[in-house]
């Protein structure tokens, strides 16, 4: 069955989002979802818990002292996820978000969880706060951070990239016509995200424009003139 797909994601000419729009990839999604069906919920909690407390003591943040996970939701059709099913290291993915106990005010979390060929789970931590867009993906998550740094630095020669934190999202606006999510894709519609990063004693919010394709592609964009330092 992995074999199978990795041939048919790998052989599209287009993108594989737009791909699922084709009768034999929303099978593929069936299939791979009847297969390997989302992992149970106290499988994902503890990695989820561990990440938050180890991100609780690197900036001397509140530590959880639990999470409550909702039911993770398809993430099949997401760069990250195709990715890594076209070259055979992974067998299905979800999106995953977590409610953190014991610090008032605590934003949920999300994580990217991946069933991986072994059958061992991979967890890996995707933000806090609310999003639509995966923070993973690299050159999204580049450029929002070098937009960010340069802000944050200016005027400050004493600032280097290492010192720059990504903190949290948020959906800013949504079009009427968004589409709905379709194993992580969206196929119409915009958004416009908030990111805020800190570092040099200070915060600025970054905003980030998406666009969803008929065709699949989900373009992005920065306002540099939008952003704001928060503090």
């Amino acid at each position: 069955m992995l074999k199978h797909i990795a041939i048919l994601l790998a052989s599209a000419s287009v993108s594989v989002a737009a791909s699922a729009q084709r009768p034999e990839f929303v099978e593929i999604a069936n299939r791979v979802t009847a297969e390997e069906p989302a992992p149970a919920l106290q499988e994902v909690a503890p990695r989820a818990l561990a990440m938050l407390q180890e991100r609780a003591q690197a900036i001397s943040g509140c530590r959880p002292t639990g999470v409550t996970i909702d039911q993770p939701q398809s993430a099949l059709f997401t760069i990250t996820v195709m990715q890594r099913l076209a070259a055979q290291q992974a067998r299905n993915g979800w999106m995953a978000t977590a409610h953190p106990e014991g610090c008032d005010g605590a934003q949920p979390a999300r994580f990217l969880v991946m069933r991986l060929p072994d059958r061992t789970l991979h967890v890996q931590f995707a933000g806090i706060g609310e999003g639509i867009a995966i923070p993973l993906q690299q050159d999204l998550f580049v450029g929002a951070g070098s937009a960010a740094f340069v802000a944050l630095s200016d005027g400050r020669s004493d600032c280097g990239v290492d010192t720059i934190r990504f903190d949290s999202t948020r959906i800013a606006s949504r079009s009427d016509d968004l589409g709905p999510d379709f194993h992580g894709a969206r196929f119409a519609g915009s958004w416009q995200e908030a990111w805020t990063f800190s570092g040099c004693s200070r915060r600025v919010e970054v905003p980030i424009a998406f666009t969803a394709l008929g065709d699949g592609d989900m373009p992005w964009s920065i306002d540099t003139r939008a952003m704001r330092v928060l503090d």
